[in-house]
């Protein structure tokens, strides 16, 4: 790109500009056919045609004319106008918080949205914020319209990027809903779309593998999560392969072969050296599966040293939950204690130290510590499960 030429793609959601302004061109009708622009701006119908396809750069005081042209700003033409919206609804995403404000956020992106690609990121962050507050049955809305507009934008651009990201929301929400048929249905539908990448591939399959869990047929997960392994390994991406051992390990251990869970875990560790937080995530893994072969000095050690790399952030989940694990796996109830104490922690967390408490003064019959953790318990949750089978440890 010389000085003199605009950006090529667009600031928040990385629109080729051609495609961004032949988008907006669409939404307007005849008016702005190719001819008929290109007639208006002085411009050569050919050369413009390539501006828009991506073949030739698009000069700064071209793009003002096409804005003047379209009636609109350079700046909405380029997103430089919701860019810190945006920047700032992505960072509540992909923290999960503060679901009210990323709704707010959602919405006014989308009512200034413009354009097919545009309108889909936004419809999609909608239905991301939708289902962050419980409304699952709006989001479920708002994404099959995002859905029906990434099947159009992959048919025109041969772009797949919207159509994967809408599609991993949409069967996080059939799931919450419980709509098995459906998730399977449109899984099916996409699996020809992405025969050739097995990048997306080894995902379907990993979505097929959550669906089959939450319809309770373990066995059936267990064999999409491996196949999911083998795309993922025919990708050649050892990250990938990594995540998705981790996600196969998760099976062999509701199976109870806790053996081959953690010969899983193991090479996921070493395939995850590029991505620090989910190869902290396979450790804690591994601890549980650990304990549950009874190693628990092994899985002491495992914790210590993935404590030791968590210096950044003082509470935290996994901090948390990598407490409550080391207090199961040396008999120790302090460290549980502390995360109990500790209001950071979310009650998700607090909750889970606290039935390791109950149980533990239980086992130890100290009656008076066991009731006030059982209130205190009762207050949160309940649940007669083994912590280490917490979906939430």
């Amino acid at each position: 790109m010389t000085q003199l030429g605009a950006s090529p793609y667009t600031a928040l959601d990385q629109i080729p500009i051609g495609r961004r302004i032949r988008e907006i061109m669409a939404e307007k009708g005849k008016y702005y056919s190719l001819a008929a622009m290109s007639k208006r701006l002085g411009t050569n119908r050919e050369t413009f045609r390539s501006m828009l396809n991506g073949q030739r750069e698009i000069y700064n005081f071209e793009l003002e004319k096409i804005a003047t042209d379209l009636k609109i700003t350079v700046a909405r033409i380029r997103q430089t106008d919701c860019t810190e919206i945006g920047n700032r609804l992505k960072e509540l995403l992909n923290k999960q918080s503060y679901p009210e404000e990323a709704l707010v956020l959602s919405l006014q992106l989308l009512a200034t949205s413009k354009g097919v690609t545009e309108r889909c990121y936004a419809r999609l962050r909608v239905g991301f914020a939708q289902f962050l507050n419980k409304s699952y049955e709006h989001a479920h809305d708002s994404l099959i319209e995002a859905y029906q507009q990434a099947v159009y934008i992959e048919k025109e651009y041969g772009d797949t990027d919207l159509y994967s990201l809408v599609l991993n929301a949409l069967m996080d929400v059939y799931t919450a809903l419980g709509n098995y048929l459906n998730a399977s249905k449109i899984l099916r539908e996409v699996e020809s779309v992405f025969q050739e990448d097995p990048t997306r591939r080894s995902a379907i399959c990993y979505q097929h593998a959550k669906i089959r869990e939450s319809a309770k047929d373990i066995q059936g997960a267990k064999k999409f999560a491996y196949q999911s392994v083998h795309h993922a390994m025919q990708a050649n991406k050892r990250t990938l392969i990594g995540k998705t051992k981790v996600n196969a390990a998760h099976y062999e251990y509701l199976t109870q072969n806790y053996e081959q869970a953690q010969e899983l875990l193991e090479q996921a560790i070493d395939d995850l050296e590029e991505d620090v937080f989910s190869q902290q995530i396979a450790r804690k893994e591994l601890v549980k599966t650990l304990i549950k072969l009874n190693r628990n000095q092994a899985a002491a050690v495992w914790i210590q040293s993935t404590l030791s790399s968590l210096t950044d952030q003082r509470v935290s989940p996994l901090r948390g939950k990598l407490l409550v694990l080391l207090s199961r796996a040396l008999d120790e109830p302090t460290h549980a204690e502390l995360v109990f104490q500790e209001e950071e922690y979310s009650r998700n967390v607090r909750y889970v130290a606290c039935r390791y408490l109950m149980h533990h003064f239980r086992g130890k019959g100290d009656s008076t510590k066991f009731i006030y953790y059982y209130e205190r318990g009762e207050e949160l949750s309940s649940s007669s499960m083994d912590i280490l089978d917490e979906g939430a440890l």
